[in-house]
């Protein structure tokens, strides 16, 4: 959501409660948002954007809330995403990752190509003055622009998973 000096991401809690993994994402900042209850994740809301104004951290936030199973296209988008960068004031880094389906299956046995597109930022005075449904609505037109795009755009980062 903003560039700082660590990111973190905002994640389902199940993935918490796993033994080794859950400890790790806890000690790296990472936070558990509950979708199903909408106080608790209000409550999850309001910490990303404190630690956004206080820390040196940024937040990675799936605007569909889960992963995308489907061949092409996006999912609706949740507003909660959104309302994290304005109670925050930061700006929107739009990203599009692609190709981590391809990790569990392949990893760790053999190199694994995820890609990480930067598709665009939405500066914070925009974030500030735009309603969250139409922060929604504007992420999501660049993102499916973005999906048109030649699978070699000019900034992108490749990381390599695996031993090879």
């Amino acid at each position: 959501m903003t560039c700082g000096k660590s990111i973190a991401f905002v994640s389902k809690p199940e993935n918490f409660d796993k033994p080794i993994i859950g400890r790790m994402l806890h000690k790296s900042g990472f936070l558990a948002i509950n979708r199903q209850e909408a106080r608790e994740a209000l409550i999850t809301i309001r910490e990303v954007a404190n630690r956004l104004k206080t820390m040196p951290i940024s937040y990675g936030v799936f605007p569909e809330g889960t992963r995308n199973r489907q061949v092409e296209g996006l999912l609706p988008f949740r507003e909660g995403v959104f309302l994290m960068a304005k109670k925050a004031g930061v700006p929107i880094v739009i990203v599009r990752v692609t190709d981590t389906d391809k990790v569990k299956h392949r990893s760790p046995w053999r190199k694994t190509r995820v890609y990480v597109d930067f598709v665009d930022v939405i500066d914070a005075d925009t974030v500030k003055a735009t309603r969250s449904h139409e922060l929604s609505e504007m992420v999501r037109e660049r993102m499916a622009a973005a999906e048109g795009l030649p699978r070699v755009p000019k900034i992108r980062r490749t990381f390599k998973y695996g031993n090879n």
